[in-house]
């Protein structure tokens, strides 16, 4: 082989490698994976009447209507009590909520 071809053909190869990293560098990029579908959520429910029996994260649970429910409730829950009380003894920053009824 002479020097000339032995150049002609390394500058070729040159060029092959030079054009591929240049065609490699503007393709576009994967699509990254799609995300997980985040899981269906439950609307919370309310349940009102009297706590009969506590066992860990499991109430028994008498509802206004006379119904034994058994209730599971997570780590993190947020149990309110509503009593009836009379004004005077109320106390300052005390949280109150009130309701009312029609009157026949």
């Amino acid at each position: 082989m002479t020097t000339m071809t032995r150049r002609m053909l390394g500058a070729a190869a040159v060029g092959v490698l030079f054009a591929t990293s240049v065609a490699l560098a503007q393709a576009p990029a994967p699509a990254p994976a799609p995300a997980p579908a985040p899981a269906p959520q439950t609307p919370p429910v309310r349940i009102r009447g009297t706590i009969e029996k506590v066992d860990g994260q499991m109430l028994t649970v008498t509802a206004k209507d006379g119904a034994t429910m058994m209730v599971k409730v997570a780590d993190n829950v947020k149990i309110e009590v509503l009593k009836t009380a009379v004004g005077s003894v109320v106390q300052k920053s005390a949280e109150l909520e009130a309701a009312a009824s029609a009157q026949k």
